[in-house]
């Protein structure tokens, strides 16, 4: 192969790879257990960083969570956004997840966000995990933060909150 025709074969592939990774609608790259990636954060303001209580396009609010509210309960209403940010770092192999999901209660929103909190490669950052709450009653909302390729080891962290969902 001529040697001129490799700087040209190698943008081509970038192009083709950057086409191929998963964002989402704010144009984030989304990743999943299948698929690592590393996720940029949004330089614009997205609905993660919007204060309690903001309205939704679906006529809910915007409830933010972080580690400090780990083991205590929250009042919501159906139709209610749910976003928690915690803490982690993906590029050890660990992640944050929803655990046995109250799919009664709760519907997961894609896989999870990240944003590093440098530009140091293998920076750590925040996971950030959303859900939108579907009906009235009492849930409990468990994530675990660990490898998903380990089976039968513990999580490393795990965040728990219970949920009251009023109409």
């Amino acid at each position: 192969m001529n040697r001129m025709a490799l700087p040209g074969l190698f943008l081509w592939g970038l192009i083709i790879l950057s086409a191929c990774t998963a964002r989402d609608a704010g144009g984030s790259r989304i990743s999943s257990p299948m698929q690592p990636v590393a996720i940029t954060a949004l330089e614009n303001t997205s609905t993660h960083e919007l204060p309690l209580g903001t309205p939704t396009l679906a006529g809910g609010a915007i409830v933010n969570l972080t580690e400090k509210n780990n083991g205590g309960s929250v009042a919501l209403a159906v139709n209610d956004m749910l976003a928690i940010q915690l803490a982690g770092n993906p590029t050890t192999g660990f992640i944050w997840e929803a655990d046995n999901l109250d799919a009664n209660h709760f519907a997961q929103i894609g896989t999870y966000t990240y944003a590093a909190d440098s530009k140091l490669m293998g920076a750590a950052g925040q996971f950030t995990l959303t859900f939108k709450v579907l009906s009235s009653g009492e849930g409990r909302l468990r994530l675990i933060y660990h490898r998903t390729f380990e089976k039968g080891v513990p999580p490393l962290k795990v965040f728990e909150v219970t949920v009251t969902i009023h109409d």
